[in-house]
């Protein structure tokens, strides 16, 4: 479509239906962990807390994600006003999936932010009967609150190593996908 915006989308082959018992709701919180900046190694550029959010918007865009069952995505999208936007939109989400900067100090400043999120998604009626319905549909015997948020005590019994291994097992470039849309002129 003409004169429509350019959006970046990595897909993170990870979900909720990859996590143990112990560490349900560890994808969700890798997604915000996203947020928080990237280490700037392996040809990655490297962002601060937020930056992301902040050149994405630079651009006259967006930034978000999303953690489901089985994938958990990192979309931004731009209008492609200078030539070098695409490249940064790229550069941005790559760090964000293959980069992470996974510190002890923002570990756990996140811990509070996702259990509040927890919290809003267990008072939402549609997700606590989807949730049901799924849990009765495949048997899923599992104690979290909710099967892709988890539990507000799994988030926060969370340590550094269960966030690092995790990252480290599920977020390779072998298990990403970026897909790219938008107006080819």
């Amino acid at each position: 479509m003409k004169n429509s915006p350019t959006v970046v989308k990595s897909y993170v082959n990870v979900g909720s239906m990859n996590e143990t018992a112990d560490i349900k709701g560890i994808s969700h919180f890798l997604e915000h962990m996203a947020f928080n900046g990237t280490n700037g190694e392996n040809g990655h550029i490297e962002l601060k807390q937020g930056d992301s959010f902040k050149k994405i918007d630079k651009l006259g865009g967006w930034a978000n994600a999303s953690t489901n069952y089985a994938v958990t995505d990192y979309v931004n999208s731009t209008p492609l006003l200078e030539d070098k936007d695409l490249e940064t939109q790229i550069k941005v989400i790559s760090a964000m999936a293959e980069d992470l900067k996974l510190s002890e100090d923002m570990i756990a400043k996140e811990k509070g932010p996702v259990s509040s999120e927890i919290n809003m998604i267990l008072d939402n009626p549609q997700t606590i009967a989807m949730d049901q319905t799924v849990r009765t549909l495949f048997n899923i015997k599992n104690p979290a609150d909710e099967l892709v948020g988890g539990s507000v005590s799994h988030i926060q019994n969370l340590t550094r190593d269960d966030v690092v291994n995790y990252y480290n097992k599920y977020y390779t470039p072998d298990n990403t996908n970026i897909v790219i849309t938008g107006d080819d002129s």
